[in-house]
């Protein structure tokens, strides 16, 4: 799964890891998403495969719950097992939802086999 295009196809702010402020790029206001990856596991290394089993955390902020935003990403997640978690960021005054899955990228290797 490309975590990077599906998140884009959603046309909202998106970083990986962290927005970076630049002088003539403000953080984002609210909603935007970032996404990282928690855990990575390598295996199956031969000329055939080399796969990475990654755990992703795609993270959802907004001013208050957003029921549209979250079920785009849900309809875009939809070929993979996820779990949601949400809470209010009392202090930044924000609504985090925050999705959880496992997918597995081929990399090198022959991509046809």
């Amino acid at each position: 799964m490309d975590v990077e295009k599906l998140l884009a196809g959603l046309g909202l702010p998106v970083a990986f890891e962290k927005f970076k402020p630049y002088k003539n790029k403000p953080l984002p206001d609210p909603p935007y998403i970032k996404w990282f990856i928690d855990n990575e596991h390598h295996y199956g290394s031969d000329d055939k495969n080399f796969l990475n089993r990654c755990k992703v955390t795609i993270e959802l902020y907004t001013k208050s719950r957003n029921k549209e935003i979250e079920g785009k990403i849900e309809a875009a997640l939809s070929s993979v097992e996820f779990d949601i978690w949400r809470e209010h960021l009392e202090d930044q005054k924000l609504h985090l939802a925050s999705y959880e899955f496992e997918t597995i990228i081929k990399i090198g290797g022959n991509q046809n086999g």
